[in-house]
């Protein structure tokens, strides 16, 4: 039972930040969107979007190995407190849904791939399920935030690799290949 209210605390924290990830994807949906008829601005705007999504991505996972246990203590109390290991897998977690949001629901979503944004969000998703219960049975708290890090990281590699998929079709049926 402890390890689980271990989980649910970084969780809740991990959540909180999602927020940030959340607006900063609403912010540049838009954006990128009304550069469709503009290849190089559509290219160059997705860009933008992928690496302002890292650098958020990056910086929610410093701040989770820097400040997640002493944040989760503060919060809810020592006995529900994160360790180091735990942290790191609710960092490596916001990384990769920061990654999805820009490739998956900016990206592929602008470039009118909704099923295959779909087939990623729904296998990573099983994936998740899988990496959690198994982590969690094995490891505890910090196998099951590792559980939905390697899930979510994969999802967002995965969106990034059939972005660029469709990107290049995209473009190999405008020159007319």
């Amino acid at each position: 039972m402890a390890e689980a209210a271990r989980y649910v605390s970084g969780d809740k924290v991990y959540r909180i930040g999602q927020y940030s990830v959340s607006a900063l994807g609403n912010a540049l949906q838009g954006w990128v969107a009304e550069a469709i008829p503009d290849r190089a601005a559509l290219g160059r705007r997705l860009r933008v979007a992928i690496l302002l999504h890292l650098a958020l991505g990056a910086a929610g996972l410093l701040a989770f190995a820097l400040l997640g246990p002493w944040l989760t203590a503060a919060l809810f109390g020592q006995a529900v407190a994160i360790d180091e290991i735990t942290a790191l897998g609710f960092g490596v977690a916001t990384i990769g849904i920061s990654l999805g949001t820009a490739s998956g629901r900016i990206g592929l979503i602008t470039l009118g791939a909704r099923h295959a944004f779909m087939t990623c969000v729904l296998v990573a998703s099983a994936l998740g399920v899988v990496g959690l219960l198994i982590g969690a049975a094995v490891w505890g708290a910090p196998g099951a935030a590792w559980g939905l890090g390697v899930a979510e990281l994969a999802s967002g590699i995965g969106q990034t690799l059939v972005l660029l998929a469709v990107w290049r079709a995209r473009a190999s049926r405008e020159r007319g290949l």
